[in-house]
């Protein structure tokens, strides 16, 4: 029994031993033979089924492969010469170890362009019109080779720029002078290709006229009407934007040549006129600059005695409430009317009644204005006030059993104190909109309204019983 447990031990020592011995890669190498850039790559070395390859071919300089491969033996056609780096990684899922080399191979051989033997069978045609008659100034190239065949790949240019491709194409002739016209058909299924070229004098282009072309404005105060001289036929195409100097959107953008623009500030704008002729086929673009000096001055309302005006503020300031009462309205309820309340040329409210929390003495300005937002008008009336009757607002103010708040106004942090549990408070502005709510979770919370604007707000304390108080604090 203890023979068979030492032989037991030493074979499992044993196949440990293999199963992490090193793998040797010693023997591993990369052959190749290639017919010019044809290259077949014989990994050796490698013959068992342990080894995973990963092989990768790169140019010299160039970070994306050509090539991807992981067998043993594989074939690559290099497309072009120069130095290639033959990248092998192998991955042994038996010994538990890689290896990774490199081979460099040059590749100085390349298959010479074959030229079709184009055969009389395969018809040949090629032909350059001119139509550039009147403003169409335009050459109709028509060419193909054989029947129609969809190996057959056209490529057309004009004195060796490419200008288009297909069996037949168009090009615009704007400029007299001598021109190359060429056709290149590849067949891509044979690997040949053949060309035909033809020399043709154009004598009778035209280029667009764009020197009766400008553009003239005339204004009244802030509008203006601009014209677009000498675009008077069909072949144009307008694209009108106007600018103001050193702001990137346009203001106005316009495709006619006659077209209205309301400036609603003074400054510089620029003017930007792209023309576009389909006929003549080029272009032009040019910029005008205009001053804008005038502004039309505010309309103040002439409000006729039918429209009956209303403006009071009364005092309220009594105890610990300190408000002044703003009420005020011109002419019957209308939606074309605006208010604006202000005190001491603070904005405090809108609407036409407000109250206003007065906390500490002196004489007061409190203004009203309406806007008719309809007609473009306004109209203010204002009253001093002489507050005598106002307690300090930094005393904490009462609202209810076990409820206070403070200071008033604030300093940017409120102090609510409120004995009953489960409360909670909301702010709302002027506008009646809830700006900040939340719970009061200690008998003394502090509230942050640093954020808030400076104006009046209501602060409205409910308590567990749904008891609401309310009070008025300026911030």
């Amino acid at each position: 029994m203890m023979h068979k447990k030492y032989l037991s031990v030493i074979f499992l020592l044993s196949l440990f031993g293999f199963l992490h011995a090193k793998c040797d890669y010693s023997k591993v190498s990369l052959a190749s033979v290639n017919s010019c850039n044809v290259y077949k790559f014989t990994v050796n070395g490698v013959t068992d089924t342990c080894n995973h390859l990963d092989i990768k071919i790169f140019k010299s300089g160039v970070t994306s492969a050509v090539g991807t491969f992981t067998s043993s033996v594989f074939y690559q056609t290099f497309t072009d010469t120069g130095s290639y780096y033959v990248r092998v990684s192998i991955k042994n899922k038996c010994c538990g170890s890689d290896t990774l080399f490199y081979k460099l191979v040059r590749v100085t051989c390349k298959p010479a362009a074959k030229t079709c033997s184009w055969a009389p069978k395969r018809s040949a045609y090629f032909s350059a019109w001119d139509s550039c008659t009147g403003k169409t100034n335009k050459y109709s190239l028509n060419g193909y080779f054989g029947p129609m065949n969809s190996c057959y790949k056209y490529t057309w240019t004009v004195d060796g720029v490419v200008v288009g491709t297909g069996r037949m194409i168009s090009y615009p002739i704007t400029k007299n002078g001598t021109y190359v016209f060429c056709i290149k058909a590849t067949d891509t299924c044979n690997s040949c290709d053949t060309m035909i070229c033809s020399n043709r004098v154009i004598t009778c282009a035209t280029a667009c006229d764009y020197s009766k072309v400008s553009l003239a404005s005339v204004n009244s105060c802030n509008v203006y009407k601009f014209t677009v001289n000498g675009v008077t036929d069909t072949c144009n195409h307008l694209d009108i934007k106007i600018f103001k100097s050193g702001v990137t959107s346009a203001v106005g953008t316009f495709t006619s040549s006659v077209f209205y623009q309301t400036f609603t500030d003074t400054g510089s704008y620029y003017v930007r006129v792209s023309i576009k002729n389909k006929c003549c086929g080029s272009d032009t673009l040019f910029y005008k600059l205009v001053r804008v000096t005038c502004k039309p001055a505010a309309k103040t309302c002439s409000w006729a005695p039918k429209r009956s005006a209303y403006f009071s503020a009364w005092d309220s300031c009594t105890g610990k409430t300190n408000k002044y009462s703003l009420n005020g309205y011109f002419g019957p309820m209308n939606s074309c009317y605006k208010y604006t309340w202000t005190v001491d040329g603070v904005v405090v409210g809108t609407g036409r009644m407000i109250s206003y929390p007065i906390t500490k003495n002196g004489t007061y300005v409190f203004c009203i204005k309406a806007t008719d937002t309809c007609n473009s008008c306004d109209t203010m009336i204002c009253s001093n006030r002489v507050i005598t009757c106002a307690t300090a607002g930094t005393d904490a103010i009462g609202l209810d059993a076990g409820i206070l708040i403070f200071p008033n106004p604030s300093d940017g942090q409120l102090t609510i104190t409120c004995a009953s549990k489960n409360a909670s408070y909301c702010i709302m502005d002027s506008k009646g909109s809830m700006v900040k709510s939340g719970l009061l979770l200690h008998e003394i919370s502090n509230v942050d309204v640093s954020e808030l604007p400076r104006g009046v707000y209501s602060v409205s304390v409910i308590t567990a019983n749904r008891r609401s108080t309310q009070i008025q604090v300026l911030h």
